[in-house]
């Protein structure tokens, strides 16, 4: 163990994973949290009203359709890839915040390693109740936390870029709009 940080303790567990893990699950709420006043702004309420609503919506992966189906709808055209690449990484970050809030875990296993242990339906059981072990290294929570802190950094300044970028017209009738702005009426004679 080459960090004073990495000690163990009497139990033998690693007291910086517990307290990382404890940080990126804080990060993850703010992340949520900043959803919440992003859906208040879509929605043109207050921050308990949307509140309220993303806590009715039970499941990140719900929330997150929720979100995306909002924006899509009503957000600049000019902010969509950069919404869309927040709502890739949330997806593909979310997996391991869903890891560390809810699978079991042995740390330090023989002083060495972390391990996640996952429930598995496998065959080797003919369908039964398995466990997939995984190692967890705790320079990959570190890198994830780092990850969660960017990510949300990045989602409280794109917050204030929204301002002034959400419509109050759905995409559908603004393109239409567009398209009859652009498209010369053609008269049934010229057909």
């Amino acid at each position: 163990m080459g960090n004073v940080t990495d000690a163990v303790n009497l139990q033998g567990d690693i007291p910086e994973f517990h307290r990382l893990t404890g940080e990126a699950i804080r990060l993850w709420a703010g992340i949520e949290n900043d959803l919440s006043m992003f859906v208040g702004a879509i929605l043109g309420v207050d921050q308990f009203r949307a509140r309220i609503v993303m806590g009715t919506i039970l499941g990140s992966r719900a929330r997150r359709e929720f979100v995306t189906r909002l924006a899509e709808t009503y957000l600049d055209s000019a902010l969509l890839p950069k919404f869309r690449g927040f709502m890739k990484r949330m997806k593909s970050l979310g997996a391991t915040r869903n890891t560390l809030a809810h699978t079991p875990m042995h740390v330090n296993v023989k002083g060495k390693e972390n391990k996640v242990m996952g429930d598995t339906f496998s065959e080797a059981m003919d369908g039964g109740l398995d466990f997939d072990f995984r190692d967890f290294p705790l320079n990959d929570l570190r890198v994830f936390v780092r990850s969660l802190e960017t990510l949300r950094g990045e989602l409280v300044v794109f917050l204030y870029d929204c301002d002034g970028h959400i419509h109050v017209d759905a995409r559908v009738h603004r393109e239409a709009e567009q398209r009859r702005v652009v498209e010369p009426k053609t008269r049934p004679d010229q057909a």
